[in-house]
């Protein structure tokens, strides 16, 4: 799970995993970004829950690219998230344009390129081109 936003409010934990996910096979989260809205940092694996990215990321491995840490807790500057209204055509997505990267947002060149055969997507959720600026963003979005 790479160059994700995990964006919540109300309190909201921005990851509930359930013991039964967690115990099988192996999830590896890297270069994802995590804002919570005001509300303190919480995400939960199987039976614990963690309140700050270094807790989850010692006690789980998470967010490690080898010996460097990895993950970005802070707000992503989006456009006006929650404000995406609906879309009833799927052909149509690229038009939410509340989860956009605003300027300045600090998620721009901070992800990573994408494994395997996901590697070779070369347009970001709206259609414009990937990497922009020499390295890969965090989110839908590739900012110009």
């Amino acid at each position: 799970v790479r160059n994700n936003i995990f964006y919540t409010t109300g309190g909201v934990k921005l990851i509930n995993l359930t013991g039964g996910v967690a115990s099988k096979g192996t999830i590896k989260f890297t270069r994802n970004a995590y804002y919570s809205g005001g509300s303190a940092f919480k995400i939960q694996w199987g039976s614990t829950t963690y309140t700050s990215l270094d807790a989850w990321r010692n006690a789980k491995g998470q967010e490690r690219d080898g010996s460097t840490k990895t993950g970005y807790v802070g707000n992503p500057m989006l456009n006006s998230p929650g404000q995406g209204g609906t879309i009833g055509n799927a052909d149509s997505l690229k038009n939410l344009s509340a989860y956009r990267l605003k300027s300045g947002s600090p998620l721009v060149n901070r992800g990573v390129s994408q494994p395997g055969t996901l590697s070779a997507a070369t347009k970001d959720f709206y259609g414009g081109t990937t990497p922009k600026g020499g390295r890969y963003d965090i989110g839908v979005n590739e900012y110009a």
